[in-house]
């Protein structure tokens, strides 16, 4: 019996299994490194994310993804003066 048909439905599977489990590593990388700015913040205060990357060593990317998800979770809140970054604390008001 001649199963070859099978092996397209096979490899669309591991395909998507691989993509699954690459997007979990991706936002769990992301959540590690929204956590290690928030952590950096709290102990060096308001930074830019030129200053970040100096700290980290993180891409551009990576930084600007971390703190979107911390902005989208009211953690940090952007001074105009300088383009800084600054902490909140859990009731929203500033460090």
């Amino acid at each position: 019996m001649d199963l070859n048909y099978l092996r397209p439905l096979k490899q669309i599977q591991l395909f998507t299994k691989t993509l699954k489990n690459n997007k979990l590593m991706m936002k769990n990388t992301i959540g590690i490194n929204a956590g290690d700015i928030w952590q950096l913040l709290s102990t060096k205060g308001p930074l830019s994310v030129r200053q970040i990357g100096d700290y980290t060593h993180y891409r551009d990317s990576a930084i600007l993804i971390a703190v979107g998800w911390l902005y989208r979770e009211n953690k940090v809140r952007l001074i105009d003066k300088n383009g800084s970054l600054k902490k909140k604390t859990q009731h929203g008001a500033d460090c």
